[in-house]
């Protein structure tokens, strides 16, 4: 069997000396995608620093690459935060931005080496962004926001990809955009993990998905995890499950809306 690529054991992480989640066991294939979801104030974002080794860990081990991570020291991952977490008022272009990738493992530093600018020009043209190089960050689309800092952490070659609700506030058309080069980048060999509130859109993209509310509720493809059993578990309510062919569509409220209508509900 392939070693796992990220693994977890009897993971513990909080602050000031509180677990904020504990006992998680997870392990992540080479070239595995999957998608964590959950809702707000569950761990998920402390569960992907931890990861990167900017979580306190009160107990278990994160290991990536067979080796156990320790401080801030240099890992084969790219990681893009949540776009709400970015100062917009930065001035910065696009371009520049992609290349602090570069400098986050020690280059290119505040003078950008050629071969860092070609780089940086090759993943903004695959990510459809190279005619916006130049414009300032805070003056693009949502979605292209996302691109920029997706291509930000790709500059990095990572082996892999964290991401934290990165189809947050962009409209339905860039989240699928979002999703569909994710799958690409994942059938390249990329291993990625995400967050997101967006039930739907992950269990029509991600084959496997992690459950979590301070620990692991269920985790395994979505119509496995996408019951409402596991999703009262998760979020402390009941949400309503939906079949639509080999889909299931998850909604949070009662009665069904007439659209749903006639469909078999789980």
């Amino acid at each position: 069997m392939t070693a796992p690529l990220v693994e977890l054991r009897s993971l513990a992480c909080g602050y000031d000396g509180r677990p904020l989640f504990q006992g998680v066991d997870l392990a992540l294939a080479p070239g595995q995608f999957v998608g964590v979801v959950g809702p707000s104030g569950a761990g998920k974002t402390t569960l992907l620093k931890a990861i990167l080794g900017q979580a306190p860990v009160l107990a278990g081990e994160v290991r990536v690459l067979g080796q156990p991570v320790r401080g801030r020291r240099a890992l084969p991952i790219g990681y893009v935060p949540q776009v709400e977490t970015v100062d917009w008022t930065f001035p910065v272009t696009v371009e520049q931005v992609v290349l602090m990738g570069r400098a986050l493992e020690g280059g290119p530093g505040p003078w950008p080496r050629r071969e860092d600018r070609r780089a940086a020009r090759a993943i903004l043209e695959r990510l459809g962004l190279a005619a916006l190089a130049d414009r300032h960050i805070a003056d693009l689309s949502g979605g292209q926001q996302q691109r920029v800092f997706l291509a930000r952490a790709l500059i990095r070659q990572p082996r892999l990809l964290l991401l934290d609700e990165p189809t947050s506030g962009v409209d339905i058309a860039a989240r699928h955009e979002i999703l569909h080069l994710l799958l690409d980048l994942q059938r390249e060999g990329l291993t990625i993990l995400l967050t997101t509130h967006d039930l739907n859109a992950v269990a029509a993209h991600l084959p496997f998905l992690v459950c979590f509310n301070r620990g692991i509720i269920a985790q395994g493809p979505p119509p496995a995890v996408l019951t409402p059993a596991v999703l009262r578990r998760t979020y402390g309510a009941d949400l309503l499950v939906v079949e639509h062919g080999d889909r299931r569509l998850v909604a949070d409220g009662w009665p069904p809306t007439p659209a749903l209508s006639g469909e078999r509900r789980s």
